[in-house]
């Protein structure tokens, strides 16, 4: 079943990524449209026309990080990570410094590392699909859960983005006390936003696992785990709101804290406690979703 989710999502990546890619191809009327100078309209035209091929690579390969993810393979994903990444910097500086293509350069070079990551993960896929034919239970419940928790990051994502361009505005322009204000209250929001999921958990979980699966353990045993996505989900809506990407933090310029902020928790603290609670004390799933 995995594997045809996978397919599927890989279907409807493309097609979204088509729609983009015509919005893309028109990007110079449409900045024009907007009052933004014609010189970075054209320049912007050109970038992402370039980067139209990477797109797709991107949705592709969206899909199988979380496919792969949801597995519990992660230093695989690394080894594999390094080889692109380690090309990308001689492909860009290549194209930009000892050809005279310039700008289209960047995209260029970003649309075929991506290609190159894709087409990697792709083969350590089939790989790990033959050599791992069954999935077990732990498996689908932390899909399950990945899925659950991002579409409800999206909301707090969208506010937070929000956020982020008003408090930069305000503190722009010499209005502190507003920026606070923006930032209260974008907190107010999200707090009644994870109420309200939080709820629509608590008592609808068994209708909303019956999208992804008909299995009664995995419906018990996602039941079980319930209260700690409920935490989990209710912790990262403040997160979201204070040191992400599209944050209250980033609109005051702090984005050095906030990287500090995610690394620290994510790699010095997340990891190992991932790799005590879930592999050494065997608590499988719910060890890593605690960590």
């Amino acid at each position: 079943m995995l594997g045809l989710h996978l397919q599927a999502s890989c279907i409807i990546s493309c097609f979204f990524s088509i729609v983009i890619s015509i919005l893309w191809i028109y990007t110079e009327p449409i900045f024009i449209w907007l009052h933004q100078d014609p010189r970075i309209s054209k320049t912007a035209a050109i970038y992402l026309g370039n980067l139209i091929p990477g797109l797709f690579a991107y949705g592709f390969l969206q899909n199988i990080l979380r496919f792969l993810q949801a597995q519990g393979i992660v230093m695989h994903l690394v080894w594999f990570s390094i080889l692109p990444i380690g090309t990308h910097f001689g492909i860009v500086y290549g194209l930009m410094n000892w050809t005279s293509i310039g700008l289209k350069g960047a995209s260029m070079a970003a649309s075929i590392s991506l290609w190159m990551l894709c087409i990697s993960l792709a083969a350590m896929h089939c790989a790990v699909s033959r050599i791992d034919a069954k999935f077990n239970i732990s498996t689908s419940l932390i899909a399950m859960c990945v899925n659950t928790e991002t579409i409800a990051f999206m909301f707090t994502c969208g506010l937070g983005a929000a956020a982020s361009t008003r408090v930069a505005n305000e503190l722009g322009g010499g209005n502190p006390q507003k920026a606070k204000n923006a930032m209260v209250m974008t907190l107010k929001l999200s707090t009644i936003l994870t109420l309200a999921i939080g709820l629509t958990l608590a008592f609808g979980h068994n209708v909303w696992a019956a999208f992804f699966t008909d299995s009664s353990l995995i419906l018990h045993q996602f039941a079980s785990i319930i209260p700690l996505l409920i935490i989990s989900i209710t912790f990262d809506s403040f997160q979201g709101i204070l040191s992400g990407k599209t944050t209250c933090g980033k609109g005051c310029g702090w984005q050095h804290l906030a990287v500090w902020v995610n690394l620290v928790t994510y790699y010095f603290i997340g990891i190992p406690i991932a790799c005590l609670l879930g592999f050494v004390l065997q608590l499988y799933d719910k060890g890593l979703w605690i960590a």
